[in-house]
């Protein structure tokens, strides 16, 4: 019998609980990479061998995507990106929970901001085909972390910079090409 969607829901986020858990205990095995390029210019990935390469490259030159992905039983279990403005007036982080077979199960994406002074979560399930089965979208004032209402003005200044950074499959990502190297 097939699963309602808030049965395949409850499942998702089982099966990405467990996967978060062993991403914790695993930390130091992560793969990390950044986009190198120049602000403005063609995204260039790169991976670096430890977080800790990541940073001393980081201290001659910015980057402003950063991707740490978790593997398991060697399939790629989880991707989380970063991406931040120059200016450090926003933030986004896009956490990806990857099925065996390589397709997004949930994306939950937090998107900071002081234009406004807000974060926006989203939470999003997915089916094995793409498809979105199930969506939240909330609004927190920055400091508190409590819900809020956002001005129509300020959604709509930031929406451009919210939008984007889910990757459906892993072999969408931009850094996809130095997976297969690993």
């Amino acid at each position: 019998m097939p699963l309602g969607d808030s049965e395949k829901v409850e499942s998702i986020d089982r099966e990405c609980e467990m996967l978060e858990l062993s991403r914790q205990a695993n930390a130091e095995s992560l793969l990390v990479f950044a986009d190198t390029a120049v602000e403005g210019d063609k995204p260039s990935w790169r991976s670096f061998a430890s977080e800790q390469e990541l940073e001393a490259f980081r201290q001659t030159r910015e980057t402003f995507s950063i991707a740490n992905a978790a593997t398991i039983d060697g399939h790629i279990a989880s991707v989380t990106l970063t991406m931040f403005s120059s200016s450090g007036d926003w933030v986004k982080f896009v956490s990806h929970c990857y099925r065996k077979d390589g397709s997004l199960a949930l994306a939950t994406k937090e998107f900071r901001t002081f234009y406004g002074h807000f974060a926006l979560v989203e939470k999003a399930y997915f089916d094995p085909s793409g498809n979105t089965i199930d969506l939240t979208k909330e609004y927190r004032d920055l400091k508190t972390a409590e819900p809020i209402e956002v001005e129509k003005e300020w959604i709509n200044e930031t929406k451009h910079l919210a939008e984007g950074g889910v990757y459906t499959k892993v072999s969408d990502l931009p850094f996809a090409d130095l997976l297969r190297k690993q």
